[in-house]
């Protein structure tokens, strides 16, 4: 399983993964070489190009990158025998990265990095999957890419919220229930 830790690292995958996608895919529906291996795109009655990728005895097989109406990228995912277990990225319709993270069996697993609409360098949410079902502890970041709450998406409650101190995030603090004062329930 890809695992991710920096946003330099999220630029050099994409740009591998595009250049990649590039120089791997071409845009006819010839079979290259052999008739069970056939890089292939498709377009619908307008000629809108939807998708292109490699078909290995029929089944999809590596990248695949699928379009919006106006040709620009919808996803690149990758396949293994037809199923999409890999790496998928997610791009908003103007062109930023949404989202990156991991299939398996055509389910998503693990991590997930869902980034703001606005700005591909800003995390909006890290999320986990197993067996394609939400779980876990999710993190949410605001506007300024600064983690703002832990959720537990099992229970459906925040377990902690974040202040800023120094443009770093902390706990903020919980408040007692007997009184008004608040106390602090940590500091990192």
């Amino acid at each position: 399983m890809l695992k991710i830790r920096k946003v330099k690292d999220f630029k050099l995958i994409i740009f591998l993964l595009l250049v990649t996608s590039f120089f791997s895919c071409t845009k006819h529906e010839e079979p290259i070489k052999n008739d069970a291996i056939q890089s292939i795109g498709f377009t619908d009655q307008k000629g809108v190009f939807h998708c292109q990728g490699t078909l290995i005895n029929g089944k999809k097989e590596g990248l695949w990158t699928e379009y919006n109406n106006d040709n620009s990228i919808l996803c690149i995912t990758e396949y293994k025998n037809g199923i999409n277990s890999g790496i998928e990225i997610l791009f908003y319709d103007n062109g930023n990265i949404c989202g990156i993270g991991n299939n398996k069996n055509g389910k998503k697993e693990g991590r997930w990095i869902i980034f703001q609409s606005s700005n591909f360098h800003k995390i909006a949410s890290e999320e986990y999957y197993l067996n394609g079902k939400a779980t876990g502890i999710w993190k949410k970041y605001d506007q300024f890419g600064f983690l703002r709450k832990d959720y537990d998406y099992i229970t459906k409650k925040t377990i902690r919220e974040y202040g800023l101190i120094h443009s770093k995030p902390f706990p903020i603090p919980a408040k007692n229930k007997d009184s008004q004062d608040t106390t602090v329930v940590s500091v990192h």
